[in-house]
């Protein structure tokens, strides 16, 4: 359960998914062009969407390449701070605990799963 203290990080969790879906988008639109326009086999264009070559003749990773890097490092970072990836997953543990502050959740009667047991009569040694 998600409580107030966590909105901040979930927006930034959204906001991180979003620019990873939308560089995706543009890394995948530029791939096509090359297949289009430029008529290359898919891994060529796919190498040339990733690569420019640098005045002095060398290879660089493209900058599309680098943000979408970071992006899906940082959507990571954000699954494993809320137990969504798999390693995390194994570390959630269930709350019995109910906040009964967040919208749409009433309050359950007080039951408790433990049986009360009366003190009875001790018996002195």
């Amino acid at each position: 359960m998600i409580s107030g203290l966590d909105r901040a990080a979930l927006a930034l969790y959204c906001q991180a998914v979003g620019r990873l879906a939308e560089l995706e988008t543009a890394f995948n639109g530029a791939v096509e062009r090359y297949v289009v326009q430029e008529k290359m086999e898919y891994a060529d264009a796919v190498y040339a969407a990733s690569y420019s070559v640098t005045p002095s003749g060398y290879a660089q990773q493209s900058v599309i390449v680098q943000l979408l890097k970071s992006h899906r490092e940082q959507v990571n970072r954000y699954l494993m701070h809320f137990g969504l990836s798999p390693a995390a997953r194994g570390r959630v543990q269930a709350s019995n605990h109910v906040q009964p502050t967040l919208p749409g959740i009433e309050p359950e009667p007080s039951k408790s799963p433990f049986a009360y047991f009366s003190p009875g009569p001790r018996l002195i040694a």
